[in-house]
């Protein structure tokens, strides 16, 4: 018996292959960067796994408070949409020879969105 594929393609890591941590993974993979060009990649991974895990577990649940109206969630997910491809950008700029303090301002624009929109509980 034949094995199914999967229906979902993963990245080595286990992310979704296409999902911003994959990519970024491979960016810093395939790219000789420098300390501050992967604190920037892993801050901006980390903030977008934040993100994930507090929209499936608040929003998508609806424990947001206040919930959100299906308009205003279709309006968050193009703003996510919008992000992600902000800072592909930033990495297809880096590779082809933009400036390092370009894309690390990028990076940190993209991390201030993922943050601003997560909710960060204490621990």
């Amino acid at each position: 018996m034949k094995a199914k594929a999967p229906l979902v393609r993963l990245h080595k890591t286990g992310f979704h292959a296409d999902s911003l941590p994959a990519k970024i993974l491979d960016f810093m993979e395939q790219q000789r960067l420098g300390l501050l060009e992967l604190a920037a990649c892993t801050e901006v991974v980390a903030a977008d796994c934040r993100f994930n895990h507090w929209f499936v577990t608040e929003v998508k649940t609806r424990k947001a408070m206040p919930p959100l109206r299906e308009e205003q969630l279709l309006l968050f997910l193009e703003a996510h949409e919008a992000n992600a491809q902000r800072c592909e950008a930033a990495m297809r700029a880096l590779a082809a020879g933009a400036s390092r303090e370009d894309f690390c301002k990028e990076m940190a624009a993209v991390l201030a969105f993922l943050n601003q929109r997560t909710l960060v509980r204490e621990v």
